[in-house]
This record gives C-alpha cells, sequence and structure tokens, in this order.
C-alpha cells in the first residue's frame, strides 16, 4: 500500500469523455479519513492514495449519485470557480486521472476490464518486491481473540523502553562475541542450523501476525517468498493497517527487530549454558545469524522493520518509494509529480540523498551475494 496522493495534471489525453457521460463510483475503492488524511483505497489490489478535501468532495457527489459530467459541474459550482479556465481544467484532467485509475467509470464494460485486470494471479502474487507463495490463510480467524498483555504506556515511553533494551543486548552479544573469537571457527554444521532459522523466521513473522491482532488490525495471510526475488523470506500479508493510528502501525513493525534480538539473547543463554558440548557450537552460530537478522533488519535503507517504524512515528507516507521516484525524475529528465515539485530544498536534498543510498546499498548487497555464489560454485 504506497499510500502515494493522487494529485492530477492538466494532462487530459488520458481519457476523452462526453460531458453528458454518466459518472459512478467504483465500489472496489473506500474513501477514509484518518489521521487528518484522507485516504482512498482499494479494497482488491490494496493500493492506497492520498487524496486532498477537494478530491473528497468530487467522488463522493459521484459516490451518492451517479450524475454526468455537466451536472456534477453544477453541483460543484458552490464550492469552485468553474469560471475560471484553469479551475476547469484542473478539474477535468482529475476526472480523467480518476477515469483512468478505475476510481470511477462511465460504462458497465469499463469496470468489469478494471476488476479483470487488477484480479490478475500474478499481480496478487507480486506485492512489495516479494514473489509470495501463500500457505495460511486463516491466520486471521486462529488468532481471533488473542490478546498480550502489554502495560498501557505512552507512545514516548515505550519508544524509549525498547530503544533501551534492544540497544543494551545488542551490546552484550556483541562484546560476548569479541571475548569468544574461537566459536566462530567451530563446528559449523548448517543443517542443523537451517531448521532453526526457518524456526525463527516462523516466529518473526508470527508476532507481527500477533501485535497486528491485539491492536485492532486484520491478517490477510501468511507464507514464504523471495524478498527481490531470490533473497528466501517468510512474511504476514496485513489489510487495512492505514486505518490504525500511527503508533498502532509502528508496534506491528518493531515487534519484529525485538523478537529478533530477544531470540539471540535466549539463544546466546543456552550457548553459556551448554558449554564444552557440540550444541554450544550450533547454538553460538544460530545466535550469530539471529543477530545479522537483527542487523540487516535495522537497516534504514531498505523497507525493513525498523524503516516501517521511523515511518509510521514520523507521520510521513511512503519515503522510500517517493525517493526512489525523485531520483528517477531527476536522472531521466521526466516531470515530477506535484507532490514532489512542491517540496523544500530540505526535502528535494533527502530524497535525493536516500535513493543514492539504498541504490548503492542494495547494488552492493546484490555483488556481495552474487560473489558469494560464485565462490561457493568454483
Amino acid at each position: 500500500m504506497a499510500g502515494e496522493p493522487l494529485i492530477y495534471d492538466n494532462n487530459q489525453d488520458a481519457f476523452h469523455f462526453s460531458s453528458t457521460s454518466r459518472l459512478q463510483f467504483n465500489d472496489l475503492f473506500e474513501i477514509s479519513d484518518i489521521d487528518n488524511n484522507i485516504y482512498l483505497y482499494n479494497k482488491q489490489t490494496e493500493k492506497l492514495f492520498r487524496i486532498p478535501a477537494h478530491a473528497k468532495l468530487i467522488l463522493s457527489k459521484i459516490r451518492e449519485s451517479n450524475v454526468t459530467f455537466d451536472e456534477l459541474f453544477r453541483d460543484l459550482g458552490e464550492s469552485f470557480d468553474l469560471k475560471n479556465p484553469d479551475v476547469t481544467n484542473q478539474l477535468t484532467a482529475f476526472i480523467n486521472q480518476m477515469l483512468n485509475v478505475g476510481v470511477i467509470f462511465t460504462h458497465t464494460h469499463n469496470l468489469e476490464e478494471e476488476k479483470s485486470s487488477n484480479g490478475t494471479m500474478w499481480k496478487d502474487k507480486i506485492d512489495g518486491r516479494i514473489l509470495k507463495f501463500n500457505l495460511i490463510s486463516t491466520l486471521d480467524e486462529d488468532l481471533q481473540g488473542f490478546k498480550l498483555k502489554l502495560p498501557a504506556w505512552s507512545k514516548k515511553t515505550w519508544t524509549i523502553t525498547i530503544s533501551i533494551y534492544t540497544l543494551s543486548l545488542c551490546l552484550f552479544i556483541y562484546i560476548f562475541m569479541m571475548d569468544n573469537p574461537s566459536l566462530f571457527y567451530g563446528s559449523r554444521n548448517y543443517f542443523l542450523i537451517i531448521p532453526w532459522l526457518i524456526v525463527h523466521l516462523t516466529g518473526h513473522e508470527l508476532m507481527h501476525a500477533i501485535m497486528c491482532k491485539h491492536v485492532g488490525g486484520k491478517v490477510k495471510e501468511a507464507g514464504v517468498g523471495l524478498l527481490y526475488y531470490f533473497i528466501p523470506v517468510a512474511y504476514v500479508r496485513t489489510a487495512e493497517t492505514f486505518k490504525l493510528s500511527s503508533g498502532k502501525r509502528a508496534a506491528i513493525a518493531v515487534v519484529g527487530p525485538v523478537y529478533d534480538i530477544t531470540m539471540a539473547l535466549i539463544t546466546l543463554v543456552i550457548t553459556i549454558l551448554t558449554e564444552g558440548t557440540f550444541f554450544h557450537y550450533i547454538a553460538f552460530h544460530i545466535m550469530v545469524f539471529q543477530f545479522s537478522l537483527f542487523i540487516f533488519n535495522c537497516n534504514p535503507l531498505l523497507p525493513t522493520d525498523l524503516f516501517r517504524t521511523i515511518e509510521s512515528l514520523s507521520g510521513q507516507i511512503n519515503v522510500r518509494g517517493r525517493s526512489l521516484k525523485f531520483l528517477k525524475g531527476m536522472v531521466i529528465k521526466k516531470s515530477l509529480p506535484l507532490y514532489l515539485k512542491n517540496i523544500s530544498v530540505k526535502m528535494k536534498f533527502f530524497y535525493f540523498t536516500y535513493s543514492i543510498l539504498s541504490v548503492l546499498y542494495l547494488s552492493l548487497l546484490i555483488y556481495l551475494t552474487l560473489n558469494i555464489i560464485i565462490k561457493a560454485i568454483n
């Protein structure tokens, strides 16, 4: 769910419609007011768009009664200066855009085509750079009524507590690893390590699902997938979490890294208790993998849990997508959408810097992964 605003321009080439065409609102879409923002949500594709207040007014009039374009203009006469040619052109461009993305339609045939296009298996399998293989579609019902017993602290208290907790564990685990360098060269039977890592990843995603249900969200499905189409991951697919408060969305995201570092601590305790045995080395390497997953999942240059936590708490929407779109527009000299044009110099610098660092980091990650694979083959 990208959460990008639908901001129209003056390009009217996308659709041409008669002034007597009857406009109908697509019931696949839902308009919601959340955190002083207005969102347009596609219930089938789960795509989320932010729209301005005047766009809500226009769409609400179409939804309430299937008006023609001429009737809509007459109804909007009290709210807009329709004698101004620029306002008229912008309104026409907005209607064109809504037709283009399927929010409204003029004929039943167009709606059926939109439903068919958005409901393809391929588009359903690919979401957020993950090729998905659904395994469980009843997790929401299985977790119905499940509640965590958590203190009723403020958002600030929770943020400080979790920060101190994770940083303390990171320091403790790091010191232990540096004080025991010989363990790195112990037994490395990965056939014994891999099953435990699968269990860990499954538990990680289950914690997201449990927290989602705890704060009142919905869990659509769970399964395994390929991040960027080659990194194996487990996943839980939530639905309509945009309706939750920023604090609740942050809680759903941050519970993943907290689980990772907590499990690494538990495995560290097992490592210490099994000293002198074969399991001592196995537990140590499992802990190293868990700690590495925690570090990876706290990288804000990727769409990780920490990135989503910061994004939720800051009130920003689709920072990564906006940054990459801003960079793409600058590189290929393409006109930027208005929501990227009308921003401060500070935000432009942030988007440019973040997108450059993200691209460089991802390129380095792909290079290192391919290098490891090539060395393993040779």
